[in-house]
């Protein structure tokens, strides 16, 4: 008789659980791959935007200083032009008519006339080849100009500036005077202009913080709240923001100030 016997296999307990484990580091092995040539693909592709960002600055920087130094030989050239032949032209004109006015046997007001308005013509030819030249620029004094700029208007006598101020310089570079220098030339242009004013009074002080100028006049006043494209205002408070600084109008019918506030960390290069 034969003898059947049966054998049970027995399976590893833990044979399931381990491929479970394998398959998983597997699928987060993966998962990390992906993760991080997905990174590796978006900083590859920030470095080359980056990169040619900056090649696209550096090319308008390039442009931008080209056609700075051709407007700069350009300005230079007008200069020279208005200072050495148009303003020859008028000294010669000038010249002839002090000829022919001491010819005549009697004074004529139209020879003297015009001799005045040529002298006033070359003063103009003076100044505006003086503020097209590069060089003027890179040494402008904003109290110089100031001064020269009250002395011309009092002496028209049409109103009376009175300039005050606490200190010989200001903490700032050119440039940044020439900006400020603009805006306080429109203001006083507003005067000169709209206010009917007698007086004004420029105050000029500055702390290791700000810069404050003041301008005070005791013309008729505006309404500020009105907008009014004459005034020149708004280029008035563009410019202040150019600088990082900011303008303020009160006005009434005794008069008009203006107060201009620089932050001088702002202004420094």
């Amino acid at each position: 008789m034969h003898r059947i016997y049966f054998v049970t296999l027995q399976a590893g307990t833990n044979s399931f659980p381990s491929y479970v484990a394998g398959a998983g580091i597997l699928v987060l092995a993966f998962s990390l791959f992906v993760i991080i040539q997905a990174v590796y693909s978006r900083m590859k592709k920030n470095r080359l935007l980056a990169a040619n960002q900056q090649l696209s600055q550096n090319f308008e920087k390039e442009l931008m200083q080209t056609r700075i130094d051709v407007q700069s030989a350009t300005l230079e050239r007008i200069a020279n032009e208005l200072h050495d032949n148009v303003g020859q032209l008028l000294s010669t004109s000038k010249m002839f008519l002090g000829v022919a006015e001491r010819a005549v046997a009697t004074p004529v007001p139209a020879i003297a006339a015009a001799g005045e308005a040529i002298s006033k013509a070359m003063v103009e030819i003076r100044n505006m080849a003086k503020f097209l030249d590069p060089d003027w620029l890179s040494q402008f004094d904003l109290y110089q100009e100031l001064a020269t700029e009250t002395d011309r208007i009092n002496a028209a006598g049409e109103l009376s500036i009175i300039l005050r101020r606490t200190s010989h310089s200001l903490p700032i570079v050119p440039a940044q005077q020439f900006i400020l220098y603009r805006v306080m030339q429109e203001a006083i242009q507003n005067v000169l202009k709209h206010a009917k004013a007698k007086k004004l009074l420029i105050h000029i002080k500055y702390n290791e913080r700000i810069i404050h100028l003041r301008l005070n006049d005791d013309g008729i006043g505006f309404n500020t709240h009105a907008h009014s494209k004459g005034l020149g205002l708004g280029i008035m408070r563009h410019r202040m923001q150019t600088l990082g600084g900011n303008i303020s109008i009160r006005s009434d019918s005794e008069g008009t100030s203006i107060q201009l506030i620089l932050p001088i960390k702002q202004l420094l290069p």
